[in-house]
């Protein structure tokens, strides 16, 4: 009973549809767990990763929040000391009595007193361009002394007096005691100078770099006791100094300004000990166990510590684990939701999918149905197109080694091999020996491509005849792309190409004809224009023009002279030297011979108008009938303009006797980039012999 294809591949495919939802809907529900497993693993990974990059990044935040804190309050100090230093410019300015410097400093020195502040550690003091101190607003026993001195072997206050007695003010630092301080100990103090010009007297203001610290970290302090970060905010900063004490701590304060040394780690290891030799090592993570503050039971900790550059301070940063553990059990309940949900609507998907497929199906083998109709057709159609091929054309099939695989009958009768000799040889048995490498080299990297390679192959047959087949090779490809084989279709050109060569041979005759007839007017012999063509066609391959070109050219350059037609004999064929008149009339010959040949739509005709109007120009420029100069001149008038030269110089003429090949070279080097192209020069010199023997082969 015969089962047709459209029927057969309904049952299979529904047959199919049934087994793969099955087993796929046993492996969704088998390895749904172990799905569910491996995300919660990559979870908890990359959940603690996360969090350790979050604390790290704000630690790095903070320290850089701090910065910009210092950076502010160091400008705000700057401006307050220059604000000082104005308000005594103006207590003097302002002063209209004419009482002399030392009155007025009397006159307001109680004012001058009242003038402190940080805490009475910023003050004014003054002393005047021989650097004796008039006013000092804390320690009165300075007074009188002078300023240079003291300053000797405090480098940064010299520098900064002396730059201030150029610029007549200027901030800097410099290290100084503190008032009520240990005399012994010098802190850093910033200090703001300047020059009042009326009284010749420098007023400076001062203030110590512990005060603003101090009031940098009261800052710091108040936005960590606030700054919370991480889901439900779980991280806070605290900071504590190199020497193991207690700075900020916002959860608990009764730690801060306490000795932090004697804490240790479960590993004995004293915790800040290994806290600040982390942070002095650039920074980095340690695990530990510290005091949770919700419920101030011990729990592991991993925190981020950090020197804060500038300070002898550390900042850290850090998360509990059994918080982390919290919040990743609600993202693996999340993600069971997640998992059996999905395993929930893949089944339902498959479902509606079976439903669909069902319907697919059967839409399907009406169209397999319809195909396999139309295919029976197409086969009977594709049987007559072969039949019309084997009829009308040279059919052949290789592998993809290029080895025969099926000939036609066309094929054998145009080759007179029998199929026996063909099937299993390469298709180089009828390639004949002069046709081109690069020709079957191009034809086979672009079948080899994939692609379609059409063109004329030169052939020989069994008995050594030559015939010509145009030809048309595909690449035969699996549904893949991949080319399985390559069949060949052509037919028999040979007469056409036969027609051709005559007709070319006739052209190329009636052009050398044509040569002479210009050159016998002059006197020249025939053999000059050949030797002239050969010359070129030499010149143009080794200049690198194609071979279609040299081709061209070759054909063309016998007519360079063609222009000699329209000239008078008695200018030709003068023995002497021409006069101006007469070598201006001979000049002519140039534009006689393109107007002769410019209207020609032909190739060889058109290069022949070129060469007959240039190759009397000079790549200096000095040449007629344009005075073109280099590259403007054509390439095909460059290459005759040598060749014509040469040749002449070589050969005697009615005017002159022919020249030795020694006084040939020497002028063709002077006239190296003169008249000739200096590249074509070059190639006629290293490839002489090449001439050479053109010049003998067809000498007169």
């Amino acid at each position: 009973m015969h089962i047709s294809l459209s029927r057969l591949s309904f049952f299979n495919t529904i047959s199919s549809i049934l087994l793969f939802s099955i087993v796929l809907g046993s492996f969704i529900y088998m390895f749904s767990d172990n799905l569910y497993n491996n995300k919660v693993t990559s979870l908890e990974k990359n959940f603690y990763q996360k969090n350790k990059i979050l604390v790290e990044k704000e630690v790095k935040r903070m320290i850089r929040n701090i910065h910009a804190i210092r950076d502010n309050i160091y400008e705000d100090s700057k401006k307050t000391l220059q604000e000082k230093v104005d308000i005594v410019q103006h207590l003097f300015d302002n002063d209209k009595s004419t009482d002399k410097l030392a009155i007025l400093l009397h006159k307001y020195k109680n004012v001058l007193d009242t003038i402190k502040w940080s805490n009475n550690t910023g003050y004014i003091y003054i002393y005047d361009e021989n650097g004796t101190i008039l006013y000092h607003g804390v320690n009165k026993n300075s007074e009188e002394k002078n300023i240079f001195e003291l300053a000797k072997g405090n480098k940064q206050l010299s520098e900064l007096l002396k730059k201030t007695m150029v610029n007549e003010k200027s901030f800097g630092s410099y290290k100084w005691i503190k008032p009520k301080e240990n005399k012994n100990i010098e802190f850093d103090k910033f200090v703001y100078i300047q020059k009042d010009k009326k009284f010749k007297i420098y007023i400076a203001a001062g203030i110590y770099k512990e005060e603003l610290d101090k009031k940098i970290l009261d800052i710091v302090a108040e936005e960590l006791y606030v700054s919370k970060f991480g889901e439900n905010d779980y991280g806070y900063f605290w900071i504590n100094t190199l020497d193991y004490k207690m700075k900020i701590h916002p959860l608990n304060r009764n730690l801060e300004g306490k000795d932090i040394s004697s804490i240790k780690m479960t590993n004995d290891k004293f915790l800040f000990k290994e806290i600040n030799a982390k942070a002095l090592e650039g920074g980095g993570f340690l695990e530990y166990q510290w005091f949770r503050p919700d419920s101030m039971q011990k729990d592991d900790k991993v925190s981020y510590v950090k020197l804060i550059n500038g300070y002898s301070l550390v900042i850290g940063s850090g998360f509990y684990l059994t918080e982390l553990k919290e919040i990743l059990q609600k993202e693996k309940n999340n993600l069971r939701q997640i998992t059996d949900d999905y395993m929930v609507n893949v089944l339902l998907i498959l479902i509606c999918m079976l439903i669909v497929t069902i319907i697919i199906t059967k839409f399907i083998s009406l169209r397999i149905k319809r195909i396999e109709d139309e295919r029976v057709e197409q086969l009977n159609m594709l049987e007559q197109y072969k039949l019309v091929l084997d009829k009308s054309s040279l059919v052949s099939k290789t592998n993809k080694k290029g080895i025969i695989t099926y000939v036609n009958n066309n094929f054998r009768e145009i080759s007179g091999y029998s199929n026996s000799e063909l099937i299993g040889e390469a298709h180089s048995i009828v390639r004949h020996p002069e046709s081109k490498r690069k020709q079957f080299k191009k034809l086979w990297e672009t079948i080899q491509d994939g692609k379609i390679w059409m063109g004329i192959i030169k052939n020989k047959n069994k008995n050594g005849n030559t015939y010509f087949n145009k030809t048309t090779i595909v690449p035969i490809k699996d549904s893949k792309g991949e080319i399985l084989e390559y069949i060949s279709s052509g037919s028999d050109v040979t007469e056409l190409f036969d027609l051709h060569q005559e007709i070319e041979d006739t052209q190329k005759e009636v052009i050398y004809k044509m040569g002479e007839i210009g050159e016998t007017r002059s006197k020249e012999t025939g053999n000059h224009v050949k030797r002239v063509a050969k010359y070129s066609r030499l010149l143009a391959n080794l200049y690198g023009l194609d071979s279609n070109k040299s081709k061209v050219l070759f054909t063309a350059s016998p007519m360079h002279d063609i222009g000699k037609v329209g000239i008078p004999d008695s200018i030709l064929k003068k023995p002497g030297k021409l006069t101006e008149e007469e070598f201006t009339e001979m000049k002519t010959h140039v534009q006689i011979g393109f107007d002769i040949l410019k209207n020609s739509k032909r190739e060889v005709l058109q290069a022949a108008a070129i060469v007959a109007h240039e190759h009397h120009e000079k790549w200096d420029g000095t040449g007629y009938p344009q005075g073109l100069k280099g590259n403007d001149i054509h390439i095909y008038g460059r290459i005759t303009a040598l060749a014509d030269v040469f040749d002449a110089l070589g050969t005697e003429r009615c005017y002159k006797a022919s020249w030795s090949d020694e006084k040939i070279f020497k002028l063709l080097e002077e006239e190296s980039g003169k008249h000739f192209d200096p590249k074509l020069i070059e190639l006629f010199f290293d490839n002489f012999e090449l001439f050479d023997e053109i010049r003998k082969k067809y000498k007169d």
